[in-house]
């Protein structure tokens, strides 16, 4: 589980990774009941800490816009 957050960050900005559809994201997430305030916050503290990391502000912005992507299959509630 440790390396999970990896594998996807690395999947949504086209590294070579696990392949993440959202048809899995759906599965996996939709017992937890995730709500969109839940949802906003992850995407807040990612982007904090991508910056707090001196990501560019394109990578960034490209990590922020393929969670966006990915909110219908895991926002469920």
């Amino acid at each position: 589980m440790k390396t999970f957050p990896h594998y996807y960050s690395a999947s949504l900005t086209g590294g070579p990774a696990a392949d993440y559809a959202n048809d899995h994201l759906q599965r996996v997430h939709a017992p937890k009941r995730i709500i969109l305030d839940e949802f906003n916050a992850m995407v807040e503290l990612l982007t904090e800490t991508l910056e707090d990391f001196d990501f560019t502000d394109d990578e960034v912005a490209t990590v922020r816009r393929e969670r966006r992507n990915r909110e219908p299959a895991i926002v469920s509630a």
